[in-house]
């Protein structure tokens, strides 16, 4: 299937929409990027490894401080974080709510990788290009950030777009950021963690949500707004404490602070886990982009769009799906993009 998404019939919405498709090709070129297939603008070597001990980390995170979002009006924030004695930075895009009282939403991934699976591997020189984990979930929250951006009237609520460095070496940079919150006395609504979200196995479109009690009902929200916009990705919300729980990505940290906090990924994972053949080969860019659509959608309607021109009022999304507000603000973007011409991708 190929075309836009742009409106969904099964239910009446009043006022404007933003027709704003996920971009195939800058998700590519994000990817190629991040896994050494292209070189970053400049620079005469590819990025061979994002791994915190490698020479290519710092140059990695450069590229996305700098060059990631060039000409979208967006900036990325870069912060410290100093664990284990790692220098580490956590990197991220606020877009600022219209009532700061409000708790914000936050879309996150972690941009470093590593290939521990690999016999003999040296995370000092060998090679750990993290294509599905978790260049993926990077290159789509960029694009969120992109789509986002577009809804001019902005949000009641602000939304913090972050990509978390030393998830790898133990939920560094989460830890961090989320400490660092708490101590300032803030909160947050909730967070959708991407981790990963480019191996399409059995080419099933299917994204698995984990969740713990207190995030039940945004993990049935999101399942929700999945089956209404996800231009043929199945959402499938499951309770972590099913399979033993689900501890070992960034979403963590929120849970533990006793906020909203999911895992949104792909599975079962590759046989390049964790391996320096989890190359560019490995992921599917039509789902990538499918993720990254509608990600935005449902943070953007969660996070309470304003009104476009000539609409009345302040729109709350429905609690049961966020996509499905009482106007036309609350459906933002929504066009996803339903199926992009594919680039063939091969099994690394």
């Amino acid at each position: 299937m190929t075309g836009v998404l742009l409106v969904v019939a099964a239910h009446a919405f009043d006022g404007p929409t933003v027709a704003a498709s996920a971009d195939a090709d800058r998700i590519y070129h994000d990817l190629a990027v991040l896994t050494g297939e292209a070189l970053p603008p400049g620079q005469p070597d590819p990025i061979l490894s994002r791994s915190a001990f490698h020479p290519d980390h710092d140059r990695a995170a450069s590229w996305l401080a700098e060059e990631a979002l060039a000409g979208t009006g967006l900036e990325l924030w870069a912060e410290p974080v100093h664990r284990a004695g790692l220098d580490l930075t956590n990197l991220g895009i606020t877009l600022p709510g219209a009532d700061p009282d409000l708790d914000p939403w936050v879309l996150a991934a972690h941009w470093d990788s590593t290939a521990t699976a690999s016999p003999d591997w040296d995370p000092e020189t060998g090679p750990a290009p993290g294509a599905d984990d978790n260049a993926s979930g990077v290159a789509a929250t960029l694009e969120a950030a992109r789509l986002l951006a577009t809804w001019t009237p902005g949000f009641r609520r602000t939304i913090q777009l972050i990509l978390f460095d030393g998830e790898e070496l133990g939920l560094y940079g989460s830890e961090a950021w989320v400490d660092s919150l708490r101590a300032s006395g803030g909160a947050v609504a909730g967070a959708l963690v991407l981790d990963p979200v480019g191996y399409n196995p059995g080419d099933d479109y299917v994204l698995w949500v984990s969740h713990d009690t207190a995030g039940a009902d945004a993990a049935a929200a999101f399942a929700d707004a999945g089956a209404t916009l996800g231009g043929g990705l199945s959402v499938v919300a499951m309770d972590a404490a099913l399979w033993g729980g689900d501890t070992r990505s960034d979403h963590a940290p929120f849970q533990q602070a006793g906020w909203i906090g999911l895992h949104a990924g792909s599975f079962p994972q590759p046989r390049t886990y964790h391996t320096s053949e989890d190359t560019l080969s490995v992921v599917d860019l039509n789902y990538v982009t499918r993720v990254a659509g509608l990600s935005a959608a449902w943070i953007g309607s969660m996070s309470e769009p304003l009104p476009a021109a000539g609409e009345a009022g302040v729109p709350q999304p429905d609690p049961r799906c966020g996509c499905q507000g009482g106007s036309g603000a609350s459906l933002l973007f929504l066009a996803l993009v339903a199926g992009v011409p594919r680039r063939r991708r091969r099994r690394g």
